[in-house]
């Protein structure tokens, strides 16, 4: 389809994507706005550009969006019906969409009482679920609400939000807006993968998974302090207990704040009906960026240590004496490779080699060379198994070289 967004193309690609978020400064010059986002190109695959978060005010998020689209960056616009009223709104999204802005996310917005101008007004001439079925008549229909016709109409890949820590989903509901446009869902931060994936399962049993895309909210904490605040201050956040009481025992919290974060990425790649991930975090864009290599390469990391544990196997019978393969069963024995996201930032992708060594009746030395500087840490867990087999890490090290070595014991 001509004029889609990126998001949009990988999303019917059945890509994994990875979205961000950017507040517009403070600032009438596009320089800062830049400075702040340019570390988020090439890790995300599109940015949110918020619209008054806190309901303070900062540089539009309409042309903040302009900006971003500008200098290659695919950007989410984030339009609340707050501020704006239907004809404004309408507006917005013709002029958005013929400078290359597509992605829209539709919002009530937060109330300005709670900003520091509390004596604005709320316009809220329609609400959210209006602003969506309004971009959907005009992308589809090729006409304003009152019938005028739009030639040509806008082209536009149209998002909600949604809170899966409030509890099971309600399907009728998030139906409703599929049914009235909606294409994708960002969710407010979620830190419990078992709840996500009993929320998702109930969509995925009403068959609403099918229907739409939905990219999960993440993010990382600056420390245990305001793990507790977004407890106590932000709708629909339920930072789990272990997670505040790890970071409060972490000597650096902002640095065990990236691993969590990373472990629940893995986590939810593997729950039904995922499609993406939403890291968020007022002014986290830096601390977001410093997580590309773990977050962007996992996929094709993963494929080439595949590739590696397979000739690994198809040579384990060739060379390894007979005391261990009369211990395998060489007819349904299979390598399978997991390799922890968490730890894809210790591999350069250029080269992954792997070596093996019988130790002795029960024990084989599993060596890993990535071809990265002796100062980086972690590996993926390499995990031999069929259905009378064991294989468990007794020990692992991180060599001079570069090389990890791993023993594994064996056990029926």
């Amino acid at each position: 389809m001509e004029n889609q967004s990126l998001l949009q193309q990988k999303l019917l690609d059945k890509v994994f994507v990875y979205t961000a978020e950017t507040t517009p400064p403070d600032a009438s010059d596009k320089e800062t706005l830049l400075k702040n986002v340019m570390p988020l190109k090439g890790i995300a695959d599109a940015v949110n550009v918020t619209d008054s978060p806190g309901a303070k005010a900062h540089m539009s998020s309409l042309t903040a969006a302009i900006i971003l689209a500008q200098n290659g960056i695919d950007p989410i616009l984030q339009l609340t019906v707050r501020d704006r009223n239907r004809l404004a709104l309408q507006g917005d999204l013709i002029g958005a969409s013929a400078l290359s802005v597509n992605n829209i996310l539709c919002l009530g917005g937060d109330n300005p009482k709670s900003g520091d101008q509390p004596e604005a007004k709320i316009v809220n001439d329609i609400d959210s679920l209006t602003l969506v079925s309004t971009a959907n008549m005009m992308r589809k229909e090729k006409k304003f609400p009152s019938g005028r016709v739009i030639d040509p109409p806008p082209k536009l890949f149209i998002g909600a939000a949604e809170v899966p820590t409030m509890g099971k989903p309600d399907p009728k509901k998030i139906l409703e807006k599929i049914n009235n446009g909606v294409d994708f869902f960002q969710t407010q931060y979620v830190f419990d993968a078992k709840l996500l994936n009993e929320y998702m399962k109930v969509l995925g049993d009403e068959g609403i998974l099918e229907k739409t895309n939905f990219i999960i909210g993440l993010g990382p904490f600056a420390s245990a302090k305001s793990a507790r605040w977004m407890n106590e201050n932000l709708f629909g956040v339920d930072v789990p207990d272990q997670i505040i009481k790890r970071l409060e025992g972490s000597e650096d919290q902002k640095e065990e704040s990236k691993k969590i974060c990373i472990e629940l990425i893995e986590a939810f790649r593997n729950i039904q009906g995922v499609k993406g991930i939403h890291l968020m975090g007022h002014r986290k864009e830096e601390i977001i960026s410093e997580m590309d290599t773990t977050i962007h390469h996992s996929d094709d990391l993963t494929k080439q240590i595949k590739e590696n544990s397979d000739k690994f196997v198809n040579t384990l019978y060739d060379e390894i004496n007979n005391g261990l393969v009369s211990f395998i069963n060489p007819e349904s024995f299979i390598v399978e490779v997991k390799l922890s996201v968490e730890h894809t930032k210790w591999y350069d992708s250029t080269f992954i080699s792997m070596e093996y060594e019988l130790l002795d009746n029960n024990q084989m030395q599993l060596t890993t060379n990535a071809g990265t500087d002796s100062s980086s840490s972690g590996i993926g867990t390499y995990q031999l198994s069929n259905t009378n087999l064991t294989i468990s890490m007794v020990d692992t090290s991180i060599m001079a070289d570069s090389s990890k070595c791993t023993i594994f014991e064996l056990t029926r």
